[in-house]
């Protein structure tokens, strides 16, 4: 069973695309956390590429951005091909199933589309949520 899931914090800028078909995909990395290099100080992490496609992939250019520390679960993928020098190229990406926010270290509100069709947040009472960084230990 090819099945992963990983911890990260996503590296840059969601690239949300259409296929030719016009369906929507979704690019974007993550970097897991290895440990903290004892000389330098400096944390160690492996990165990922990461696809996600149709529904998800719209939900996820909504949802996140550069930093956002989030939970996916997927399959690993393998890609071989060859460039235009003629040199062998490889790359393992991650296709993404399911994805969520680390709510350890955010606090996120729940965004519906209400009657009117507009974006509105149905939690805090029909307050305006802005989602804002919380320290894990208060």
């Amino acid at each position: 069973m090819n099945h992963i899931m990983l911890i990260g914090n996503v590296t840059g800028k969601v690239d949300l695309v259409a296929t030719s078909g016009g369906t929507d995909v979704a690019n974007f990395s993550i970097a897991v956390t290895k440990y903290r290099d004892k000389k330098s100080g400096k944390w160690i992490a492996d990165y990922f590429d990461c696809v996600a496609w149709k529904e998800l992939a719209v939900n996820i250019s909504k949802s996140i951005k550069k930093g956002t520390r989030v939970i996916l679960s997927g399959k690993i993928e393998n890609q071989s091909w060859e460039d235009n020098e003629g040199t062998r190229r490889k790359n393992t990406r991650i296709t993404v199933f399911n994805l969520g926010v680390d709510l350890s270290f955010v606090v996120c509100g729940d965004i519906k589309k209400n009657k009117a069709g507009d974006d509105s947040d149905t939690s805090n009472d029909g307050e305006e949520f802005e989602g804002k960084e919380v320290s894990r230990f208060t």
